[in-house]
């Protein structure tokens, strides 16, 4: 089977995925990263581009400078 190159981060995170998106553990994402979920029907959703914009420090939100020595 050939090596087949990962698909693109979707857009819209579940939790896991958004933590993992991070380098984090779920409770350490949902404990120190202050970027809000969008409620899909029953599914709450982390927005890539709102993780990156806290990243970056482009948002309103705490910066994130720092943020994995937080404990």
């Amino acid at each position: 089977m050939p090596d087949r190159p990962l698909p693109g981060w979707p857009r819209l995170l579940p939790r896991r995925l958004a933590a993992a998106y991070c380098g984090v553990s779920v409770n350490h994402f949902l404990a120190h990263v202050p970027v809000a979920c969008v409620e899909v029907g029953t599914k709450k959703l982390w927005d890539r581009r709102a993780i990156d914009a806290w990243l970056d420090g482009d948002d309103n939100s705490p910066s994130a400078e720092g943020w994995l020595d937080r404990a």
